[in-house]
């Protein structure tokens, strides 16, 4: 796990900053004006729904050829070439059938009591915007096959956090107006994935030129069958873990309610950083070992990460549900951002059962029994919009929650279970237990402690409080040799830059 490791810690540490950012943006600056914070994420959520589909899953191949492809002498055959030739062929004949069927489209889903007038107003946009994130969404994928993921989550990520609270703070101080907010939007996509191109060209991995000769007829029909689970897999995927804010945009009026849930989506999500990290770099190796046929390699990864994972996102989730309410109060605008305090805490325990299950999609993914993932993921799918359309007009905000909670875990829950009896190997050990015991005594111990009156000092004290005895439990048990290994190296560090 060395390459992982270093590469995790170096996005974990931009993430992190990342985090700094957002964390004063969604105590200070979101609560200000969740009209045009709201507006933004329903055009992220949109566009993450249909880019998918207009790519017809093509993104799907980068990683899971890429062993097969790989020749820098000749440029790789032209993969990247390939794949952008192709997604974008696709997503532009699919804009103009759209273009042409728009309002049979939205008339349909106004029948379904679709607030179709946000999609009717922010179509040309969610044009635009898609065809950039398909640019993007095939670069990241594209450079995590030479193991780099830093540069391209600084160009991608870090910077749609400075980029998101200056857009809101634009339009609270009526420098320019929503629709502005959205041309603005878009010119950021375009940088971002102008950006990513230029990173390519630095690596010297940016080759268009096509070896048409290599695509032959019987590997365009493998990866032709391959992208078509893959858009279906990616598309339940977005169904399952995105649809929960679709539908709060397109069930519940105005853009204020996405921006409540967007909040505590977006303070839920601090809990997956290191998630999102290790998976951005382990996915290729993955893949690697999966094609040479190392499966004693996946098995001990397959352990080694669900015991890291659930340690490190047990422990945010802990940290952040003892301290909500002081968060909440930091906004200045408690009343209307304490509505989705429940919502936060569903979806918090949604990410953590998420990462204690580790590997198991990566590992079916790449795999040959890739199309049990259609599926699954399908299945889970249509049934987070059944629990959203059955429980965000009863609970609103929380519904939305509750939907996703019970969605995330059936999926995972029959993801672990196929794992299991297909390959015969599962991540949970004695280990595990002693982890989630280990989080709750911890939690336990800082919740009992006395109310301050001061917010900054309440938060300190709950995060020293179980931060310390966290920590003492898991250095002393190690149940974690990896984090273990990581505090000590860490430690060293330390004592050598303060000698």
């Amino acid at each position: 796990m060395g390459v992982i490791k270093r590469q995790g810690i170096k996005r974990g540490v931009i993430s992190y900053i990342g985090v700094g950012i957002g964390f004063l943006s969604t105590i200070f600056i979101f609560p200000r004006n969740f009209e045009a914070y709201g507006l933004i994420q329903a055009l992220i959520n949109f566009t993450a729904l249909l880019a998918p589909i207009l790519m017809l899953g093509v993104n799907s191949l980068t990683i899971k050829f890429f062993e097969e492809v790989s020749n820098k002498k000749n440029g790789h055959n032209g993969w990247l070439g390939f794949l952008l030739l192709t997604s974008f062929s696709i997503a532009f004949f699919w804009v103009t059938v759209g273009a042409v069927s728009k309002d049979s489209f939205l008339h349909f889903l106004s029948n379904l009591n679709f607030d179709s007038r946000k999609l009717e107003e922010n179509y040309l946009a969610l044009c635009f915007l898609c065809l950039f994130s398909i640019g993007v969404s095939l670069l990241k994928a594209y450079v995590s096959n030479f193991q780099r993921i830093v540069v391209p989550n600084i160009i991608s990520d870090l910077s749609l956090k400075v980029a998101l609270p200056i857009l809101v703070i634009l339009n609270l101080f009526g420098k320019i107006s929503l629709s502005g907010v959205v041309v603005w939007f878009i010119g950021y996509n375009a940088i971002v994935f102008f950006s990513l191109v230029l990173y390519s060209i630095f690596l010297k991995q940016f080759y268009l030129k096509i070896n048409f000769q290599f695509y032959t007829r019987e590997r365009l029909k493998r990866m032709g069958l391959f992208a078509a689970y893959g858009i279906l897999g990616t598309l339940g995927g977005v169904l399952v873990t995105r649809i929960d804010t679709i539908m709060v945009a397109g069930l519940i009026e105005g853009y204020e309610k996405t921006g409540i849930y967007s909040f505590s989506n977006n303070v839920s999500n601090i809990i997956t950083i290191p998630f999102s990290s290790f998976f951005a770099i382990a996915s290729p190796l993955i893949s690697k070992h999966i094609y040479n046929e190392e499966m004693e390699d996946i098995r001990d990864l397959y352990v080694r990460s669900s015991i890291s994972l659930l340690a490190v996102g047990l422990a945010i989730f802990f940290l952040l549900w003892l301290s909500i309410d002081e968060l909440f109060l930091m906004t200045g605008n408690y009343d209307q951002v304490s509505l989705g305090k429940y919502a936060f805490f569903c979806l918090g325990l949604s990410k953590v059962i998420d990462m204690v299950t580790g590997i198991n999609g990566q590992i079916i993914t790449f795999s040959k029994y890739y199309r049990f993932n259609l599926l699954a993921v399908f299945l889970l799918g249509f049934l987070n919009i059944g629990l959203n359309y059955y429980f965000v007009p009863l609970y609103g905000l929380l519904g939305a929650a509750i939907g996703t909670l019970v969605s995330l875990t059936t999926f995972n829950l029959i993801k672990y279970l196929f794992v299991l009896f297909v390959f015969k190997m599962q991540p949970f050990t004695l280990k595990t237990v002693l982890v989630i015991i280990f989080g709750f005594s911890a939690f336990c111990l800082a919740s009992i402690l006395p109310d301050s009156g001061l917010i900054i000092v309440n938060i300190i004290l709950n995060s020293i409080v179980f931060g310390l005895s966290f920590l003492f439990l898991m250095l002393y048990f190690n149940p974690s040799k990896d984090l273990t290994s990581l505090y000590k190296e860490g430690v060293k560090k330390l004592s050598r830059f303060f000698r």
